[in-house]
């Protein structure tokens, strides 16, 4: 594995495990919030490690890696473009800089995930499966611990400490986790309980966009296995079901006041009417610039940065209409292609195609219902799409060493 593969790992486990368990003790007051929430100073060390060598790398790429990140490339140009003409010629009495702030920084987190993908090797070793194994159980056995069970919600996720992440923070890091030990392990009863683990991980959380994400991946998940072993697929998605709906029945009393039970009357929840309310300017502002946009204006009507569209749409609001035509063309092309690599090539023996499916369906359903253009994540999944690309396709798995053998880690066996 070359260095630039191996530093990928090392930043995908501080943005993600290791964010989790960093901020909980920052939540919990073990620790002072010493790098802030965290988040910003890894991915700045990450972009400053990874985006040279994937500049020199980038023009060697041919054929659809090379399309994929020239998209990428035209995205960021066209909003950083779209950044200064706000800031050089923009309105002095709408030039704020909290969009300044926001966008640059979005800027920034969209180049440093690109890069962690773009670097993740073709097969993850057993030695890292067995780290996100035991980072996945640990955040659940730190969830489970530390449920607040008035408000059936983990404690540190609503916690008021500075530098703290909320409990979306913390959904996005534990679903992403999760979701890449899924779609590496090659064992359905181990996936089982993988899923077991992450789902109630992210119910006690309170991220319930995250949830609906999980579940919504799930059919892909049991499709990669089913490939392998029909029957067995088949049985452990009944026990699964199973499983979930006692579990649901048997604690309907205790949690139907919970607020992750609002998705089952979403139409009365506070928070998805306010969404509605502001899905509704965002409308009204492209219906009246459908090809300029309204760049910040998100900010203009709510005074503040944090009141967007939470769909795909708010790239339109933002960008107009060719820089929603880019972003759309990114957010769909992921999905597909890696689906396409894993129907068609039959190559999904190793991990990274796996990986990508998963991951940029994930991110593709949380941004058609959930989430905005600024949340960067799905720039991962880019970055991956286009790793696939860089690595020669591979019909079989190489063969290991005969003293590797027997170590291979027990998950990893079909």
């Amino acid at each position: 594995m070359i260095m630039s593969e191996r530093l990928t790992l090392v930043f995908f486990l501080l943005l993600f495990p290791g964010l989790f368990f960093y901020s909980s003790a920052v939540g919990a007051r073990l620790i002072p919030a010493v790098i802030g929430g965290g988040f910003g100073l890894a991915a700045i060390i990450a972009l400053v490690t990874l985006l040279p060598i994937l500049m020199i790398s980038a023009v060697r790429l041919k054929g659809t890696g090379l399309l994929i990140t020239s998209l990428f490339f035209a995205l960021i140009a066209y909003s950083a473009v779209w950044l200064l003409i706000h800031y050089l010629l923009g309105d002095p009495t709408q030039k704020r800089s909290d969009v300044i702030t926001q966008w640059a920084t979005l800027i920034a987190t969209w180049l440093t995930l690109f890069s962690i993908g773009y670097f993740w090797p073709a097969t993850l070793s057993n030695r890292y499966v067995a780290i996100l194994i035991a980072c996945l159980v640990g955040i659940a056995a730190v969830v489970v611990l530390n449920v607040d069970y008035q408000q059936r919600i983990f404690r540190f996720g609503i916690s008021d400490a500075a530098g703290a992440l909320s409990y979306q923070g913390l959904a996005r890091s534990t679903a992403v986790t999760g979701l890449v030990l899924l779609s590496v392990i090659r064992s359905i009863r181990s996936s089982i309980i993988v899923a077991i683990l992450l789902l109630t991980a992210l119910f006690f959380i309170g991220a319930r966009s995250e949830i609906v994400g999980v579940v919504a991946v799930l059919p892909f998940i049991f499709y990669l296995h089913y490939r392998q072993r029909p029957l067995a697929t088949i049985t452990a998605a009944l026990v699964f079901s199973l499983i979930i709906i006692g579990a649901v029945v048997y604690s309907y009393d205790i949690l139907s006041s919970s607020r992750q039970f609002q998705l089952l009357n979403i139409s009365e929840s506070s928070s998805w009417m306010a969404r509605a309310e502001m899905q509704e300017q965002a409308l009204e502002a492209i219906k009246q610039a459908p090809f300029l946009g309204d760049f910040g204006g998100h900010a203009r009507d709510h005074d503040g940065v944090g009141a967007y569209a939470h769909n795909v749409l708010s790239a339109w609001r933002q960008l107009g209409l060719v820089g929603f035509v880019l972003y759309l063309s990114l957010l769909f092309s992921s999905p597909l292609l890696s689906l396409y690599m894993v129907w068609y090539r039959r190559y999904d023996k190793t991990d990274l195609p796996r990986i990508a499916g998963t991951l940029s369906l994930f991110f593709l359903i949380l941004m058609l219902g959930a989430k905005s253009v600024f949340w960067a994540f799905p720039a991962l999944a880019w970055g991956l799409i286009v790793a696939c690309y860089r690595h020669k396709p591979i019909t079989k798995p190489a063969a290991l060493p005969a003293k590797r053998h027997r170590r291979v880690f027990l998950l990893r066996i079909s």
